[in-house]
């Protein structure tokens, strides 16, 4: 499809009526719709080629989603729906699931477009080529004034009719004062609206200069962190969707590892001040992510057990569903608080720097490079060496601590990975993301076995849980055990694989200590 914009004061009927001079046409009627552009705040559907729009309301929610391989999918459903789930199974409902997942479906941008169809007709009257014209104004979410749009003229080729299509095409950028669009008509829409796809994603991604000095460099990460936290809080309130609340822990995980990893590079005193308040903030975030995350394994849970024993969890789901809510509860009080306000003004204040009113550390003024370079090395070898003295009675504990310094050096790797080859670093980044992946699974099944006891127990407490309940939770419970016993079992081929000598050297080639230059044979000699 070849896609003009009309020059401002042009209009379709004047394109129609020199087109028509030549060729034959069939002019359709003039129609109205308003498309809301809808993706998640991670911007997943964007990244995965596919553009969705939604009109209409209530019963009649109409659906369109366009694959980047091309054509259109379309939907009807009962109500707009929130997630992918909420669509009608189909072909639609399938491309967008697998992108989105169990994120919500944000409204992006919306747009009111008069639509004027036409067909070029030859001289069996078959359509040869169609074209269709788009007058579309930009609504913006605040309710402020419309913004108008270029006239969008869409030529759309037949099948078998390439020569035709050629020839109008040949004709319009001949006869008329048109300009060949090259931007989809939602990047149209965004771009009158100052909406930026991809503004925001989980993923740490910061350029750094390798001569940049470390306490600007490090403020820079933290900035980045900062950012990352207060753009999910919104969505963290309205309990939008879990992850949500997931981003926001992680960036405060992340900003507490900045802090300690980092802490010769700023004032002593005001690392202990943030570092204690992220602390204190992660803790209140903690029981609200637990509550998400053991209400997402339910599915899981449910398709574990016998066939027909599914429906036993209903009292645990109820149990868990209440916990949500009332932990959201705790939790949006303590992110409205004076103290959680404080905190965001002193991080502010911490990045900024200039009103610390403290010298830096003593590593502030040297160039991030060499310093990222030590922090990640020492890192590595507390992995390597905490991770040898595990044997087979050690317990749950050392692997749990250990998990944590695998997600610390993680973390450095990630802040500063400009400052390395990709290539090389992607290779070494996969062994570290396959050892915290199994080391995460052992982890898991240690906490959920925990949980699901507790839960059991406050369900016989309160008389809330049947019989059929908690034999099926004594089910899981077995499973779960089973599945860490495997874990455990296979730890240390995880770790060797990640700790044998190739993968040593590797790390010491990008992060190891440089051997010193020698020295000058005159001085030597001297």
């Amino acid at each position: 499809m070849s896609v003009f914009v009309l020059k401002s004061g042009a209009s379709a009927d004047e394109v129609l009526k020199g087109l028509g001079e030549v060729h034959s046409l069939s002019v359709g009627r003039r129609a109205w719709e308003t498309l809301t552009y809808r993706d998640t705040f991670d911007w997943r559907l964007h990244r995965g080629g596919v553009t969705l729009t939604t009109s209409g309301a209530g019963r009649n929610t109409r659906l369109a989603a366009t694959p980047p391989h091309g054509g259109t999918l379309r939907a009807r459903a009962p109500k707009m729906p929130a997630f992918a789930s909420e669509i009608p199974p189909g072909p639609l409902q399938e491309i967008v699931h697998l992108l989105a997942g169990t994120r919500r479906l944000l409204h992006k941008g919306k747009a009111r477009w008069l639509t004027l169809p036409a067909a070029v007709l030859n001289e069996d009257e078959k359509t040869v080529a169609r074209i269709c014209f788009r007058e579309g104004t930009a609504l913006p979410a605040d309710s402020g004034d419309p913004i108008e749009m270029p006239i969008r003229l869409e030529i759309i080729p037949i099948k078998g009719y390439t020569k035709e299509e050629r020839s109008v095409r040949r004709f319009i950028r001949k006869n008329f004062d048109l300009e060949e669009e090259h931007r989809s008509e939602v990047a149209a829409v965004f771009a009158a609206l100052g909406v930026h796809p991809g503004d925001y994603t989980s993923s740490f991604r910061l350029e750094l200069d390798p001569t940049l000095s470390a306490i600007e460099a490090s403020r820079r990460v933290h900035e980045k962190l900062f950012g990352s936290m207060l753009a999910n809080q919104e969505g963290l309130l309205a309990d939008w969707d879990m992850e949500f609340l997931h981003d926001f822990r992680v960036a405060i995980r992340r900003a507490r590892s900045a802090a300690s990893q980092l802490k010769d590079v700023f004032p002593p005193i005001a690392v202990e001040d943030l570092r204690r308040e992220l602390r204190w903030l992660g803790r209140k975030t903690g029981p609200a992510r637990d509550m998400d995350v053991y209400l997402f394994r339910i599915p899981g849970y449910r398709e574990s057990l016998p066939e027909g024993a599914d429906k036993d969890l209903e009292p645990l789901v109820r149990l868990l569903r209440e916990k949500k809510k009332k932990e959201l509860g705790m939790l949006r009080r303590c992110l409205r608080s004076a103290r959680h306000r404080r905190l965001v003004k002193d991080w502010a204040v911490f990045i900024d720097g200039r009103k610390l009113g403290e010298d830096p550390g003593p590593e502030a003024h040297r160039p991030i490079a060499a310093v990222a370079s030590e922090r990640i090395w020492q890192a590595f070898e507390k992995v390597i060496r905490k991770g040898g003295d595990i044997g087979p009675q050690t317990p749950a504990k050392a692997l749990h601590r250990l998990r944590l310094d695998c997600k610390k050096l993680r973390y450095l790797i990630s802040f500063f990975r400009s400052l390395y080859p990709a290539e090389e670093l992607d290779s070494i980044t996969q062994e570290l993301k396959s050892l915290q992946k199994h080391l995460g699974e052992f982890n898991d099944l240690q906490v959920q076995q925990e949980a699901l006891r507790r839960f059991a127990e406050e369900l016989m407490e309160t008389k809330r849980g049947p019989p059929a309940t908690l034999l099926a939770m004594g089910q899981l419970l077995g499973q779960l055990e089973a599945a860490q016993a495997g874990e455990r079992a296979m730890f240390h081929q995880h770790f060797s694989q990640f700790a044998r000598p190739a993968n040593r050297k590797r790390f010491r080639a990008l992060f190891g200590p440089r051997p010193s230059a020698p020295p000058d044979r005159e001085e030597e000699s001297a």
